[in-house]
């Protein structure tokens, strides 16, 4: 069984409706708006070209990445997830059109790319106060708990934006004018998480120390606790038409400077590639003959035992422990997925020489349902388990998919010209 759960921020007929009813009052102000209309400006032959550079200084919002928790020996109450926050990136975006002579409209390519990776240390030596909340819960931590003293996670978001829209003149007054467009938006949505949890300083018996009289280096780098792992991950590649208006109000009589504004929807239906793999690690005990026995449980007294304490030499029990994987994995492929793609702007632009145009604003994009944490909820041994020290696979019997929503919102600013 798979549960799915999401999260959205927006409500999807609201949405519609807005936009809806701007796209209403573009149509009743172009009404409005037929007796203080302009004539267009002239066009050659081959109508006007039209190129945009800008950079957007652009941050992810929502992304809920959270490898790990904290906890308060003293509270057991008081305990607190630890997130990795993404953090502003300055990133480019970039617009080619063509507008057609005798005002019959222009069509606009548009090209977006944001990337953002941030990373997350915790080290704190023999204080197991860290949860590991990642890998899959059975084995977890050197002492089963889900404890770990320290843990590096790393987490990543990437998204592609490809659009191509056809604009018309919804309506052009003396000092303001408005254009509707529709067209074609596709987006490729990539989202991963990574960490590895340690046990860095545990108290285990002195075994595990190669100094002592017990151990040797073989047994310590054969039982020394082992780090868990554990990764994460989805790719939404969706398309679909879009919708939306733009607005622009001369500021001034010079027309030079001018306000600026524009929102669209996009409605898209694509695939969703989800992964997900984890590593914990358990100890077994074997008979002399290599066959398992059972598994160890805290505080392993086993590893300061011996099997014949008599003799002169005696034989420790260690040498018959092993450290074994146990790896549990998920994979879904080409699983149909729904997105909404919200975006808003407003800005300023001067003319400021020819058809030469500074401008700057803000903006922000909103994806919905466009990344995925593929997680198993409870599992079950499989495999064989007299195995020397390699993997113990581990079944799945369901899991969650919880989709996820990212808003980017920034400041930009960029040149335009027109040729």
């Amino acid at each position: 069984m798979i549960k799915h759960t999401s999260r959205s921020r927006w409500n999807t007929p609201i949405l519609f409706a807005a936009v809806l009813a701007v796209a209403l009052f573009g149509f009743s102000s172009a009404v409005m708006a037929q007796g203080e209309t302009e004539p267009d400006e002239e066009f050659n032959k081959l109508g006007k070209l039209y190129g945009e550079l800008e950079g957007w200084a652009v941050q992810p919002a929502g992304a809920d990445f959270k490898p790990a928790s904290i906890h308060d020996p003293t509270n057991v109450a008081n305990t607190r997830l630890l997130g990795i926050d993404p953090s502003t990136e300055n990133r480019f975006r970039v617009r080619a059109g063509y507008r057609l002579k005798d005002n019959m409209g222009e069509f606009m390519v548009t090209y977006t790319s944001m990337n953002d990776a941030e990373s997350m240390q915790k080290l704190n030596p023999g204080e197991f106060i860290y949860g590991i909340l990642l890998t899959g819960q059975q084995n977890a931590g050197v002492f089963n708990d889900g404890l770990a003293d320290g843990f590096i996670a790393n987490a990543g978001l990437k998204t592609r934006d490809f659009r191509i829209d056809f604009y018309r003149d919804a309506f052009k007054g003396h000092r303001i004018s408005s254009k509707w467009f529709i067209g074609y938006r596709r987006v490729i949505h990539e989202r991963n998480m990574a960490a590895t949890y340690f046990a860095l300083a545990p108290d285990v018996p002195n075994v595990l120390n190669p100094i002592s009289g017990v151990a040797s280096e073989t047994l310590f780098r054969r039982l020394q606790p082992r780090a868990d792992t554990a990764f994460q991950s989805g790719t939404f590649n969706g398309r679909g038409l879009e919708t939306g208006m733009t607005f622009k109000m001369n500021l001034g009589s010079s027309k030079k400077v001018w306000a600026e504004a524009d929102v669209s929807l996009a409605l898209l239906r694509g695939k969703i590639e989800s992964e997900y793999l984890s590593t914990t690690h358990r100890y077994i005990l074997r008979d002399t003959g290599g066959n398992f026995l059972y598994e160890l449980a805290p505080p392993y007294d086993e590893f300061e035992d011996f099997d014949n304490p008599g003799e002169a030499e005696p034989t420790a029990t260690a040498e018959r422990i092993r450290q074994q994987n146990l790896r549990t994995g998920l994979n879904v492929q080409s699983d149909s997925g729904a997105s909404m793609v919200m975006e808003m702007a407003v800005s300023l632009r001067w003319r400021v020489w020819k058809n030469l145009d500074v401008f700057g604003g803000i903006r922000q994009s909103y994806y919905e349902n466009v990344g995925v944490d593929l997680r198993p909820r409870s599992v079950t041994p499989a495999g064989n388990q007299v195995t020397d020290g390699v993997d113990l696979v581990v079944n799945q019997n369901d899991a969650t998919r919880d989709l996820k929503s990212i808003t980017y919102e920034g400041m930009f600013f960029g040149i335009a010209y027109t040729y």
